[in-house]
């Protein structure tokens, strides 16, 4: 299993999602579609697999930055740790991943196609625990209307 996403209402599990990766992500004002409910699931495992040179650049790029600084950020609380390692401080690594990656992860396992039929919009909350990340938010359905 390489992650689970379940989109709440009547939703066939045949529906092509993608991941709003532009500026209006988290926004919602102007929607004219129906707000669905998702809830996205990766085991621990595949995740450290496909992420961990991903989260490894990250807090490469944060360990310079917070030299510069002078705030303690989440990835300075870890020790800079590998995604293996951040799993052992699940609520520091839950707030790492909301601040910076968690649309990086839904498009590594929801990419683009011009073909889809719903769009994730939102994180609005991540958990980590020993199974591996959850994150819930809501998408919308495809606008037939726009082009």
């Amino acid at each position: 299993m390489k992650y689970k996403l379940k989109i709440s209402g009547d939703i066939p599990e045949s529906a092509r999602i993608v991941v709003n990766d532009g500026l209006n992500y988290g926004r919602f004002d102007n929607v004219r579609s129906t707000i669905y409910e998702y809830k996205f699931f990766v085991d621990r495992d595949e995740l450290v697999a496909s992420m961990s040179s991903s989260f490894t650049e990250i807090v490469e790029e944060m360990r310079e930055d917070d030299k510069l600084d002078n705030e303690e950020t989440e990835l300075m609380k870890m020790g800079y740790p590998s995604l293996e390692q951040a799993f052992e401080t699940p609520k520091l690594l839950a707030d790492a991943i909301s601040i910076f990656m968690d649309r990086d992860i839904l498009v590594h396992y929801l990419p683009y196609t011009e073909s889809y039929d719903y769009i994730i919009n939102s994180t609005d909350r991540i958990v980590v625990d020993s199974s591996g990340l959850h994150i819930y938010g809501r998408c919308i359905a495809k606008n037939k209307n726009r082009v």
